[in-house]
């Protein structure tokens, strides 16, 4: 049996919306890793026909205004697409909408959220042993790799001690189809050859060339290159 509340009184807030007016209404994602680079839907309610991209910019506020990669019309309410700019440390970001031309701005009641971004890691090598004297195709899967577009963003170098040599790489692959700040990514590199790679069990470092080794995956003591002229135990009797 339901009971009344006797004179007690609750509050809350209720706001009245022009039904025809220029309204930011949403942002997906609403959080995203610090790497950025991934791209943010913005819903605008009321978007007139005739504003184009170039009458549209988005500001983190504090951190960097954005231009507008495209607009997407397919709804009732319009899309405006942009990228996630890159961050320095977690933080909550307000984000603005300017419209140039109708002189407005839009803004939303809930910050956008930066996250810290977990560091990357090898979770596997394919062959685990390569030669000194020929380049060897090896693969290397990553997880938690920050976005790479094309193999120039991801840098590979092997290390003996102070001793370090780049590999190239090939090709690579992601294992999403879906656009993050953070990948699971397969790359195909081949070992380098020289007077300066040595037989042994090197460290295998990859990191994306704009974030640097700070946020490096790093392969230790599962990795050996092999010196084919040296006598090699081959089985124990």
């Amino acid at each position: 049996q339901a009971k009344l509340c006797g004179n007690k009184n609750v509050s809350f807030s209720f706001e009245f919306l022009d039904p025809l007016a220029l309204r930011a209404v949403d942002f997906l994602p609403t959080q995203e890793y610090t790497y950025g680079k991934s791209t943010m839907m913005i819903q605008v309610k009321n978007l007139p026909m005739d504003i184009s991209t170039n009458d549209i910019m988005v500001e983190f506020v504090q951190l960097r205004n954005q231009s507008v990669i495209s607009i997407d019309r397919s709804k009732s309410d319009a899309v405006v697409e942009v990228k996630i700019p890159q961050s320095s440390n977690a933080a909550l970001v307000p984000i603005k909408v300017y419209c140039l031309s109708l002189n407005q701005v839009l803004d939303f009641r809930t910050p956008f959220v930066y996250m810290t971004a977990p560091t990357p890691s090898v979770t596997r090598i394919v062959p685990s042993s390569a030669p000194v004297q020929t380049s060897t195709r090896v693969r290397i899967s990553l997880h938690n790799f920050p976005m790479a577009k094309t193999t120039a963003d991801i840098k590979v170098r092997l290390q003996w001690g102070s001793t370090t040599v780049p590999a190239s790489v090939i090709s690579m692959s992601t294992q999403s189809a879906s656009e993050h700040a953070i990948q699971d990514i397969n790359i195909d590199v081949d070992t380098p050859v020289g007077s300066t790679v040595k037989e042994g069990v090197p460290d295998v470092i990859i990191y994306h060339q704009q974030f640097g080794e700070t946020k490096a995956a790093i392969l230790r003591g599962n990795f050996l290159m092999i010196d084919n002229l040296n006598p090699q135990i081959m089985q124990l009797r």
